[in-house]
């Protein structure tokens, strides 16, 4: 925290892939950070890309059965969705949303 990372390489990070036309998937782990992240897609001329994605909002994404039915090695499968989990949890647990920018 207060590294400077959010204002720093990942602002650049996003911009670079914003204007190259990726989407993103982009948790938000501070109060501000969706408010940052959807400024940096406006920047890029990507506002309308941005899907909020919360528990209670009008888009959703079942992200751990998307990692479950991909094609890989059971123990990786497995590997992967436990570090989902827990990356989950800690941002349900600070009441953060998730962001998605659609390619």
């Amino acid at each position: 925290t207060g590294s400077g990372k959010t204002t720093g390489p990942d602002q650049s990070l996003f911009k670079a892939r914003a204007m190259a036309g990726y989407g993103m998937l982009c948790s938000c782990p501070k109060p501000n950070t969706a408010a940052q992240i959807k400024s940096w897609a406006k920047d890029c001329g990507r506002e309308k890309d941005v899907i909020v994605v919360t528990p209670d909002g009008r888009h959703r994404l079942n992200l751990l059965d998307w990692i479950l039915r991909r094609k890989k090695n059971q123990q990786a499968v497995i590997r992967e969705a436990v570090d989902f989990l827990k990356e989950l949890s800690e941002v349900s647990e600070r009441g953060r949303m998730i962001l998605l920018m659609a390619a």
